[in-house]
């Protein structure tokens, strides 16, 4: 066997132990007494996403955290409109939630209302869509969305935006376009402008509008495909994640989620194109996410940047269920960027969260010569 079949062979055997739990029968995959993420007929609802920064999350993640909401993985978001609902419904079941909690959780359940009633066999055919629409005053004392990084004056910016969402049998999507001034005033970018410029004339020199969410998906049990942009977490809630956050600016991707809310295996790929220049970008990401119980969590991953002058998309480097640092050095083309992870979320107790995540940046397994010179 020579260098090349040893290689292939390292991968194969590696995506058989990272991945097979994921071709487990599905009464094995979720354990013992867990029926929670069996296929029912209302599973085949489609559901979109409450977007991150919905001021939900501010009650959702601290009840995730105090044990309160089972079934949610802990280490993904943003989370289904229909898994929260789900999660609460179960959690009540079980008499999880405090007095205190009571409140909050009512409030959600009215924010959640059609998906509630739909759990409970209410209204249950058909396509359903909602239309939203919000305005207020944006005040920050820096310019830099980094805290840490104090630049540009103090400004207060008027704000809106329109938030179109729906489902139907195995299908969801979105739309959320928003309206605002720090869009072309963030000095990370060139000339403040983190959008194209478009003219609004007569009336104001510059357009500030951007659609931060704009997606469809299939949804069917055990798998999600979709095509759109919207803001994604992979890490502890209510912190950018070191993999993916929600820092950087929403952007158009390919995602899939292979699984259920036990194990789950989810990624995306997409081209980079934030700096015009005659060579190609893509980037591509996978993890893989294990809830062993409702109080620990482990997930594995990585992600993978290459391009180059005329370089094409590689199959090997978006397979979901491939080892990319592997089967990339075997392609023999060195121009890549890889990243590893893993991550354990562990509540021992009530009251205690403990976290940890752990990254490898620019390994270069089996790419002789890379790093000569």
């Amino acid at each position: 066997m020579n260098a090349a079949h040893r290689r292939a062979f390292s991968a194969l055997f590696a995506s058989l132990v990272l991945y097979g739990p994921l071709f487990l029968t599905p009464a094995m995959a979720q354990g013992a007494g867990d029926t929670s993420a069996t296929p029912t007929g209302l599973d085949l609802r489609g559901s979109s996403y409450l977007p991150l920064g919905h001021w939900a999350y501010n009650y959702i993640d601290v009840l995730l955290e105090r044990g309160r909401l089972p079934n949610l993985q802990p280490l993904v978001q943003p989370y289904r409109r229909l898994d929260i609902a789900r999660s609460i419904r179960k959690a009540e079941a079980e008499r999880r939630f405090n007095v205190v909690e009571e409140g909050w959780v009512e409030s959600i359940k009215r924010e959640l209302k059609q998906e509630m009633d739909y759990l409970a066999g209410v209204d249950m055919e058909g396509v359903k869509a909602n239309f939203e629409f919000s305005a207020g005053l944006k005040t920050l004392s820096q310019l830099h969305r980094d805290p840490l990084r104090p630049e540009g004056p103090s400004k207060t910016f008027v704000t809106f935006q329109i938030n179109f969402y729906g489902n139907a049998p195995a299908l969801a999507g979105a739309l959320r376009a928003r309206w605002d001034e720090h869009l072309v005033n963030d000095p990370q970018f060139p000339n403040g402008d983190a959008i194209e410029f478009r003219a609004c004339d007569p009336v104001i020199d510059q357009c500030a509008y951007r659609a931060e969410d704009a997606y469809v998906e299939v949804q069917i049990p055990y798998v999600r495909i979709g095509f759109g942009r919207r803001y994604r977490n992979w890490g502890l809630p209510r912190t950018r994640g070191l993999q993916l956050s929600p820092y950087a600016y929403s952007y158009d991707v390919l995602n899939y989620r292979f699984g259920s809310d036990k194990i789950s295996l989810t990624g995306f790929f997409t081209p980079l194109n934030d700096f015009k220049a005659d060579t190609a970008h893509y980037v591509s990401a996978h993890r893989l996410d294990w809830r062993i119980r409702d109080n620990l969590s482990i997930g594995l991953g990585e992600s993978v940047i290459y391009g180059g002058a005329s370089r094409n998309v590689e199959f090997n480097l978006i397979n979901p269920i491939g080892i990319w640092e592997i089967s990339g050095a075997l392609s023999g083309k060195s121009e890549r960027n890889n990243l590893g992870f893993a991550e354990a979320w562990w509540r021992p107790y009530a009251g205690l969260l403990t976290y940890g995540s752990f990254v490898v940046d620019n390994t270069s397994v089996g790419d002789q010569g890379q790093c000569s010179g």
